[in-house]
Protein backbone atom coordinates (compact mmCIF):
# COMPACT_ATOMS: atom_id res chain seq x y z
CA UNK A 1 0.00 0.00 0.00
CA UNK A 2 2.96 2.36 -0.57
CA UNK A 3 4.03 3.36 -4.07
CA UNK A 4 6.54 2.66 -5.18
CA UNK A 5 9.09 2.29 -2.35
CA UNK A 6 9.82 3.60 1.14
CA UNK A 7 12.23 3.78 4.07
CA UNK A 8 10.93 4.29 7.60
CA UNK A 9 12.28 5.38 10.97
CA UNK A 10 10.75 4.91 14.43
CA UNK A 11 11.81 7.26 17.19
CA UNK A 12 14.80 8.34 15.11
CA UNK A 13 16.05 4.77 14.53
CA UNK A 14 16.06 3.23 11.06
CA UNK A 15 13.40 0.51 10.69
CA UNK A 16 13.49 -0.88 7.14
CA UNK A 17 12.79 -0.64 3.41
CA UNK A 18 10.21 -2.07 1.00
CA UNK A 19 9.52 -1.58 -2.70
CA UNK A 20 6.51 -3.80 -3.50
CA UNK A 21 3.63 -1.33 -3.62
CA UNK A 22 0.73 -3.81 -3.67
CA UNK A 23 1.70 -6.41 -1.06
CA UNK A 24 1.91 -6.03 2.74
CA UNK A 25 5.26 -5.04 4.24
CA UNK A 26 5.81 -6.17 7.84
CA UNK A 27 8.60 -5.14 10.20
CA UNK A 28 9.49 -6.24 13.73
CA UNK A 29 9.81 -3.00 15.71
CA UNK A 30 10.08 -4.59 19.17
CA UNK A 31 13.52 -3.04 19.74
CA UNK A 32 12.49 0.38 18.37
CA UNK A 33 9.14 1.00 20.07
CA UNK A 34 8.85 2.55 23.52
CA UNK A 35 6.14 2.97 26.11
CA UNK A 36 3.93 6.00 25.50
CA UNK A 37 4.03 8.18 22.38
CA UNK A 38 6.15 7.05 19.42
CA UNK A 39 7.20 8.96 16.29
CA UNK A 40 6.98 7.19 12.91
CA UNK A 41 8.56 8.81 9.84
CA UNK A 42 8.17 7.43 6.31
CA UNK A 43 10.16 8.54 3.25
CA UNK A 44 8.28 7.52 0.07
CA UNK A 45 9.88 7.34 -3.38
CA UNK A 46 7.73 7.65 -6.48
CA UNK A 47 10.14 5.60 -8.63
CA UNK A 48 12.29 2.56 -7.74
CA UNK A 49 13.59 -0.69 -9.25
CA UNK A 50 10.18 -2.17 -8.51
CA UNK A 51 8.57 0.35 -10.86
CA UNK A 52 9.74 -1.69 -13.86
CA UNK A 53 7.76 -4.71 -12.61
CA UNK A 54 4.65 -2.60 -11.94
CA UNK A 55 4.58 -0.94 -15.36
CA UNK A 56 0.97 -1.72 -16.32
CA UNK A 57 -1.68 0.35 -18.07
CA UNK A 58 -2.93 2.53 -15.22
CA UNK A 59 -2.53 5.95 -13.68
CA UNK A 60 0.93 6.40 -12.13
CA UNK A 61 0.62 7.76 -8.59
CA UNK A 62 2.66 7.58 -5.40
CA UNK A 63 2.20 7.83 -1.66
CA UNK A 64 0.63 5.76 1.14
CA UNK A 65 -2.76 4.57 -0.09
CA UNK A 66 -3.66 1.64 2.19
CA UNK A 67 -3.82 1.23 5.96
CA UNK A 68 -0.84 1.32 8.34
CA UNK A 69 -1.37 -0.88 11.40
CA UNK A 70 0.46 -1.61 14.64
CA UNK A 71 0.14 -5.28 15.56
CA UNK A 72 0.94 -6.77 18.97
CA UNK A 73 1.79 -10.47 19.12
CA UNK A 74 2.40 -12.73 22.15
CA UNK A 75 5.55 -14.79 22.66
CA UNK A 76 3.95 -17.67 20.76
CA UNK A 77 1.54 -17.06 17.87
CA UNK A 78 0.23 -18.50 14.60
CA UNK A 79 2.62 -17.81 11.74
CA UNK A 80 0.40 -19.09 8.94
CA UNK A 81 -2.36 -21.55 8.12
CA UNK A 82 -4.11 -22.91 5.05
CA UNK A 83 -7.50 -24.54 4.52
CA UNK A 84 -8.40 -27.06 1.80
CA UNK A 85 -11.89 -28.47 1.27
CA UNK A 86 -12.49 -31.81 -0.47
CA UNK A 87 -15.99 -32.83 -1.63
CA UNK A 88 -17.01 -36.37 -2.55
CA UNK A 89 -18.57 -37.19 -5.94
CA UNK A 90 -22.14 -36.85 -4.63
CA UNK A 91 -21.39 -33.49 -2.98
CA UNK A 92 -22.95 -34.69 0.26
CA UNK A 93 -19.79 -34.97 2.36
CA UNK A 94 -16.78 -32.66 2.70
CA UNK A 95 -13.46 -32.80 4.49
CA UNK A 96 -12.16 -29.45 5.74
CA UNK A 97 -8.39 -29.88 6.07
CA UNK A 98 -6.18 -27.59 8.14
CA UNK A 99 -2.43 -27.11 8.01
CA UNK A 100 -1.05 -24.56 10.46
CA UNK A 101 2.29 -23.31 11.75
CA UNK A 102 3.17 -21.53 14.99
CA UNK A 103 6.33 -19.79 16.17
CA UNK A 104 6.84 -22.55 18.75
CA UNK A 105 4.91 -25.72 17.91
CA UNK A 106 6.63 -27.98 20.45
CA UNK A 107 5.13 -26.37 23.54
CA UNK A 108 1.67 -25.59 22.16
CA UNK A 109 -1.55 -27.20 20.95
CA UNK A 110 -4.06 -25.90 18.40
CA UNK A 111 -7.84 -26.14 18.72
CA UNK A 112 -9.74 -26.19 15.41
CA UNK A 113 -13.51 -25.46 15.40
CA UNK A 114 -15.97 -25.09 12.53
CA UNK A 115 -19.30 -23.26 12.89
CA UNK A 116 -22.43 -23.12 10.72
CA UNK A 117 -23.74 -19.72 11.78
CA UNK A 118 -23.56 -20.08 15.60
CA UNK A 119 -23.82 -23.89 15.65
CA UNK A 120 -20.62 -25.85 16.28
CA UNK A 121 -20.48 -28.63 13.67
CA UNK A 122 -16.96 -29.95 14.18
CA UNK A 123 -13.97 -29.76 16.49
CA UNK A 124 -10.49 -31.29 16.60
CA UNK A 125 -6.94 -30.58 17.76
CA UNK A 126 -3.60 -30.46 15.97
CA UNK A 127 -1.59 -28.44 13.47
CA UNK A 128 -2.44 -30.92 10.71
CA UNK A 129 -6.11 -31.84 11.17
CA UNK A 130 -9.44 -32.21 9.41
CA UNK A 131 -13.17 -31.97 10.14
CA UNK A 132 -15.87 -33.86 8.25
CA UNK A 133 -19.08 -32.06 7.23
CA UNK A 134 -22.21 -34.05 6.31
CA UNK A 135 -24.53 -32.47 3.71
CA UNK A 136 -22.51 -29.24 3.53
CA UNK A 137 -24.02 -25.97 2.38
CA UNK A 138 -22.05 -25.28 -0.77
CA UNK A 139 -20.55 -21.99 -1.91
CA UNK A 140 -21.50 -20.83 -5.41
CA UNK A 141 -21.47 -17.58 -7.38
CA UNK A 142 -25.23 -17.23 -6.77
CA UNK A 143 -25.28 -18.31 -3.11
CA UNK A 144 -21.82 -17.68 -1.62
CA UNK A 145 -22.43 -19.49 1.67
CA UNK A 146 -19.61 -19.29 4.22
CA UNK A 147 -18.77 -21.24 7.36
CA UNK A 148 -16.85 -19.74 10.28
CA UNK A 149 -13.48 -21.20 11.22
CA UNK A 150 -11.99 -20.60 14.67
CA UNK A 151 -8.38 -21.42 15.59
CA UNK A 152 -7.08 -21.16 19.17
CA UNK A 153 -3.39 -21.60 20.00
CA UNK A 154 -2.85 -22.66 23.63
CA UNK A 155 -0.15 -23.93 25.93
CA UNK A 156 -0.39 -27.39 27.48
CA UNK A 157 -2.40 -26.07 30.44
CA UNK A 158 -5.04 -24.46 28.19
CA UNK A 159 -3.91 -20.83 28.51
CA UNK A 160 -4.63 -19.02 25.23
CA UNK A 161 -1.74 -17.51 23.25
CA UNK A 162 -3.44 -16.48 20.02
CA UNK A 163 -6.85 -16.70 18.34
CA UNK A 164 -7.87 -16.35 14.67
CA UNK A 165 -11.33 -16.38 13.06
CA UNK A 166 -11.89 -16.70 9.31
CA UNK A 167 -14.77 -17.44 6.93
CA UNK A 168 -14.45 -20.30 4.43
CA UNK A 169 -16.56 -21.71 1.62
CA UNK A 170 -17.00 -25.35 0.59
CA UNK A 171 -17.12 -25.89 -3.18
CA UNK A 172 -15.90 -28.11 -5.99
CA UNK A 173 -14.42 -26.51 -9.11
CA UNK A 174 -13.64 -28.59 -12.20
CA UNK A 175 -13.18 -28.33 -15.96
CA UNK A 176 -14.93 -31.15 -17.82
CA UNK A 177 -14.71 -31.38 -21.62
CA UNK A 178 -13.71 -27.74 -21.78
CA UNK A 179 -16.60 -26.60 -19.55
CA UNK A 180 -15.97 -24.82 -16.25
CA UNK A 181 -18.18 -26.22 -13.48
CA UNK A 182 -18.88 -25.31 -9.86
CA UNK A 183 -20.45 -28.05 -7.74
CA UNK A 184 -21.23 -30.03 -10.90
CA UNK A 185 -23.09 -27.18 -12.63
CA UNK A 186 -21.85 -25.42 -15.76
CA UNK A 187 -20.72 -21.85 -15.18
CA UNK A 188 -20.58 -19.08 -17.78
CA UNK A 189 -18.04 -16.49 -16.62
CA UNK A 190 -19.39 -12.94 -16.99
CA UNK A 191 -16.80 -10.57 -15.64
CA UNK A 192 -15.08 -7.24 -15.76
CA UNK A 193 -11.62 -5.76 -15.20
CA UNK A 194 -11.27 -3.62 -12.09
CA UNK A 195 -8.60 -1.14 -11.02
CA UNK A 196 -8.23 0.22 -7.48
CA UNK A 197 -8.91 3.81 -8.45
CA UNK A 198 -11.42 6.60 -7.91
CA UNK A 199 -11.50 10.05 -9.58
CA UNK A 200 -11.63 11.76 -6.17
CA UNK A 201 -8.98 9.83 -4.21
CA UNK A 202 -6.81 7.99 -6.72
CA UNK A 203 -5.50 4.69 -5.32
CA UNK A 204 -7.28 5.19 -1.97
CA UNK A 205 -10.45 3.08 -2.21
CA UNK A 206 -12.76 3.06 0.82
CA UNK A 207 -14.91 0.13 1.91
CA UNK A 208 -17.96 2.17 0.91
CA UNK A 209 -16.68 2.39 -2.67
CA UNK A 210 -15.86 -1.34 -2.71
CA UNK A 211 -19.42 -2.22 -1.67
CA UNK A 212 -20.82 0.17 -4.28
CA UNK A 213 -18.71 -1.55 -6.98
CA UNK A 214 -19.88 -5.01 -5.89
CA UNK A 215 -23.55 -3.98 -5.95
CA UNK A 216 -23.11 -2.41 -9.39
CA UNK A 217 -21.52 -5.60 -10.75
CA UNK A 218 -24.31 -7.77 -9.33
CA UNK A 219 -26.93 -5.45 -10.84
CA UNK A 220 -25.35 -6.16 -14.24
CA UNK A 221 -25.28 -9.94 -13.58
CA UNK A 222 -21.50 -10.17 -13.36
CA UNK A 223 -20.20 -13.21 -11.48
CA UNK A 224 -16.44 -12.61 -11.82
CA UNK A 225 -13.94 -9.79 -11.52
CA UNK A 226 -10.33 -9.56 -12.67
CA UNK A 227 -8.24 -7.57 -10.19
CA UNK A 228 -6.03 -5.85 -12.74
CA UNK A 229 -3.07 -6.16 -12.45
CA UNK A 230 -2.09 -6.66 -8.83
CA UNK A 231 -3.27 -7.95 -5.44
CA UNK A 232 -6.12 -5.75 -4.25
CA UNK A 233 -6.80 -4.57 -0.70
CA UNK A 234 -7.48 -7.62 1.52
CA UNK A 235 -10.87 -6.16 2.50
CA UNK A 236 -12.03 -6.47 -1.14
CA UNK A 237 -11.58 -10.26 -1.06
CA UNK A 238 -13.45 -10.51 2.25
CA UNK A 239 -16.40 -8.59 0.80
Amino acid sequence: GVGSAFHFWLNGEYGGYSEDSRLPAEFDISNLAKEGQNCLKVLVFRWSKGTYFEDQDMWRMSGIFRSVNLQWLPDNYLLDFSIKTDLDEDLDFANVKLQAYAKNMDDACLEFKLYDDEQLIGECHGFDAEIGVVNPKLWSDEIPYLYRLELTLMDRSGAVFHKETKKIGIRKIAIEKGQLKINGKALLVRGVNKHEFTPEHGYVVSEEVMIKDIKLMKEHNFNAVRCSHYPNDSRWYEL
